[in-house]
């Protein structure tokens, strides 16, 4: 009975609106109401400042992005959201090839524990997590090897640091590091072209996003696909499989009539400055990311 009490004083306030971004909390809670939701992975949540966004646009904007998620996970958020919150008018879903491949693991999985026992949560990942029963059904096993994330996740609460968090977005005010940029390079190879195994890569991701995109369309939810901005270098260390991905979304996007738009070759791949690594904008980059989407949105999208 004391781990029962234990594990539901932890879950209580990891689900609070205390923690920093407490997004998952709104989530499960059917709290979010917005005209714009922004979905992806990490690429979208340090991207899209829904701030920004709301003040071009006019209209409210979340942003749902989740780091280091790929869609297949990503899954147990989107369906949280759908099935718990109003739905919005508009979803801007931040593809690449990495967002629209799969994972055989939930990453930084304390942040579902609270989680661990709703629908949502159970049939995506029972295929790929060995202890999933025992996380459900023996008190406070699920927090074995989170102790000290959890700690951190709590204690957020009363750091300054919940200030880098707006619906959603994830402030990084970090500057360029050539260190590691350096080191990036030098762990990559150029790719050869194989198609069978990029096929196999993304099979499951882009089953998932046509879901994603079917029921967008049952339920009159208009749909932008963004690939957002890359720092230009890196785009050559992933061409093959870069172009590949490219590809299906094209076809995704004649399929289904939609908007898609292709930051490869954008002014703000060119300046390091804008990035804090290869692949993530910082808040300066981000902001007029932010500001070039909104007026897109201004200009093509009635709501």
């Amino acid at each position: 009975m004391v781990l029962y009490g234990i594990q539901y004083c932890i879950d209580s306030f990891l689900k609070s609106s205390l923690v920093c971004d407490p997004t998952w909390s709104k989530v499960f809670k059917g709290e979010i109401k917005t005209d714009i939701a922004v979905i992806g992975n990490s690429r979208a949540q340090f991207h899209y400042n829904p701030k920004i966004i709301s003040e071009i646009t006019g209209v409210s904007c979340y942003n749902l992005g989740l780091s280091g998620t790929p869609i297949n996970i990503f899954d147990i958020r989107w369906k949280a959201f759908i099935n718990r919150n109003k739905l919005p008018s508009l979803l801007i879903i931040d593809v690449d090839y990495n967002f629209l491949g799969s994972a055989k693991g939930v990453y930084e999985k304390y942040q579902y524990i609270p989680y661990i026992n709703t629908n949502e949560y159970t049939k995506i990942v029972t295929p790929i997590d060995k202890d999933l029963f025992l996380d459900q059904y023996v008190p406070c096993f699920k927090y074995k090897g989170q102790t000290a994330l959890i700690i951190s996740k709590i204690s957020s609460a009363f750091s300054q640091n919940c200030d880098n968090f707006i619906n959603g977005f994830s402030i990084n005010n970090t500057i360029w590091d050539d260190n590691e940029w350096s080191i990036f390079k030098k762990k990559r190879l150029h790719e050869a072209v194989d198609s069978k195994k990029f096929h196999g890569l993304y099979a499951d991701g882009f089953s998932k996003l046509s879901s994603i995109l079917d029921f967008s369309k049952k339920n009159n939810i208009k749909v932008i696909l963004v690939w957002s901005p890359q720092y230009i270098e890196v785009q050559k260390y992933k061409e093959n499989q870069r172009r590949f991905v490219d590809s299906l979304i094209n076809s995704l996007t004649t399929k289904y009539k939609l908007d898609y738009i292709n930051f490869s070759t954008n002014d703000l791949v060119y300046d390091k400055s804008n990035f804090y690594n290869h692949s993530h904008l910082n808040y300066t980059g981000a902001s007029e990311f932010s500001k070039q989407i909104a007026n897109y949105i201004k200009n093509k999208i009635a709501f």
